[in-house]
């Protein structure tokens, strides 16, 4: 029994080896930059206690997951991140950091048999003496000439006069303030807090380690006193501020280059929005959300039962009635283009009929309706430079305000029945005031004109009876409006 147990056990681990294609055959290597720096280390998983190494080190054999980097400044420098030799991934200023590295194998046994005899892999972790970051994150920019230095070295070290903040992008040169941004200008340089410089840009040579920081203080835009573009200004010294701690801050706004052995140099931002996208966002994108509109509308309501559908107007001889749409938009926006289409609208719809026979005399119909609409979309948007196209989709809710019914004789224009309201009357049991649709549409921007296209699709049974089922539709909506 103890033997069956063993080989089903046994056949069971192999089954699973090779049914997870989750094995990498690494060969990787972490050298501190600049060499005598700092101390480094790499493991194929994480270790809380491990020996430090000066020189490269490398990690060679079979890996679940990948490497992880490890670094250690020496006293008077400050760890700045780890970057690959080809720099195409940035600098990565975790510590440790994990890498994905190797070549996948269906198995264990198969990935040892294909480590690789040569380095595949090559890290830098990087030290340097001066370091920038901003106060707090997601205000203001700094940014230093070479992200990796050492005493003796010049540098520059710059913030950004200007910053603002919409709604989440970032923003340095708007040629006006706005209430919708929050506007920050640069306030002045401190290290280990003392003030160190009111000038955005300094040139010094660097002397001990040290770390910059940016301060950015918010402006009253109903009383600004510094206008957007102004100039900004910038000096030259000697470093001698007093020595700082030996890590800096990651998650502040930084810019820098770095240089290493095998690759001349590397580049990394890091912004006050820790996000990338594809497209132009602006500030006339966020700026502009609240608008104007006018439009066409059609309604209809929809009759079905076991034996089909019919579509239909509110006469026996149309199948729709047509209106006009004027109301406020209100289209607030967050990250990456998604944001909300709403605002409330009015309606006002007019329908004529055929002439009629009615007990012997030609008459025809009138019809006037005032409603109000409130639609909540979810709405995504692309920008191509002043050109905006987005589509959207969500409910809509229509309530009516009032409506009147008339019948007229042909030929003099004098009514012959009125009704001040036919909402579920024996005029039109089935058309309630409420009604509620699902809706989807699109749309173009070009500059702070708007054109959309909306469909919409009731939800909701007015019906009077339960032989059928009755809902409104809204079949086109087509407007144009001015966003400001």
């Amino acid at each position: 029994m103890l033997l069956c147990l063993l080989a089903s056990f046994s056949f069971k681990m192999s089954a699973s080896d090779i049914s997870d294609p989750t094995y990498r055959a690494v060969n990787a290597q972490i050298k501190p930059y600049p060499s005598g720096k700092g101390l480094v280390y790499v493991s194929d998983e994480k270790e809380d206690n491990h020996q430090w190494y000066n020189e490269p080190k490398n990690f060679k054999g079979v890996s679940r997951d990948g490497v992880y980097l490890y670094a250690k400044p020496n006293e008077g420098y400050s760890f700045v991140g780890f970057v690959k030799t080809s720099g195409s991934d940035g600098v990565n200023r975790e510590n440790p950091c994990y890498r994905s590295v190797g070549k996948y194998y269906s198995d264990s046994i198969t990935a040892a048999k294909n480590v690789p005899s040569s380095v595949q892999d090559i890290f830098y972790a990087l030290f340097t003496r001066v370091t920038v970051r901003t106060e707090k994150n997601g205000i203001g920019t700094a940014s230093i000439s070479s992200g990796v230095n050492d005493i003796g070295d010049i540098v520059t070290i710059e913030a950004i006069k200007h910053y603002y903040d919409c709604f989440g992008y970032e923003y340095y040169d708007l040629e006006e303030d706005d209430d919708y941004c929050d506007h920050y200008v640069f306030d002045k340089w401190t290290v280990n807090g003392q003030t160190v410089s009111t000038d955005t840009t300094l040139t010094f040579k660097v002397t001990q380690q040290a770390e910059y920081v940016a301060h950015y203080k918010k402006v009253d835009n109903s009383s600004s006193s510094s206008s957007p573009g102004s100039s900004t200004s910038s000096s030259t010294q000697t470093q001698s501020p007093p020595a700082t701690s030996s890590s800096s801050s990651s998650s502040s706004s930084s810019t820098s280059s770095y240089g290493s052995p095998s690759s001349p140099s590397y580049s990394t931002s890091s912004s006050s929005s820790d996000y990338s996208d594809s497209y132009d966002y602006s500030y006339e994108w966020h700026k502009r959300f609240w608008g104007f509109s006018v439009g066409y509308v059609q309604k209809q309501w929809v009759a079905s039962d076991n034996e089909g559908r019919e579509k239909m107007g509110f006469w026996e001889d149309s199948k729709l009635i047509h209106g006009v749409q004027a109301g406020f938009r209100f289209e607030p926006y967050a990250k990456f283009g998604l944001g909300l289409n709403t605002g409330i609208f009015y309606e006002f719809y007019y329908s004529k009929s055929k002439t009629m026979n009615v007990d012997g005399y030609d008459v025809y119909g009138e019809l006037m309706e005032h409603a109000l609409y409130m639609p909540l979309h979810l709405c995504y948007r692309l920008r191509f430079k002043e050109f905006q196209i987005f589509a959207f989709g969500g409910a809509g809710a229509d309530f009516g305000l009032a409506n009147s019914m008339k019948l007229r004789y042909e030929g003099t224009k004098d009514v012959g029945y009125e009704s001040s309201n036919t909402y579920e009357t024996e005029d039109s049991p089935d058309w309630k005031r409420f009604n509620a649709s699902y809706e989807f549409g699109g749309g173009l921007r070009f500059k702070a004109v708007q054109a959309t296209f909306t469909m919409s699709k009731g939800f909701l049974d007015s019906a009077s009876s339960g032989s059928y089922k009755m809902r409104q539709n809204k079949p086109m909506m087509v407007t144009l409006g001015f966003m400001f």
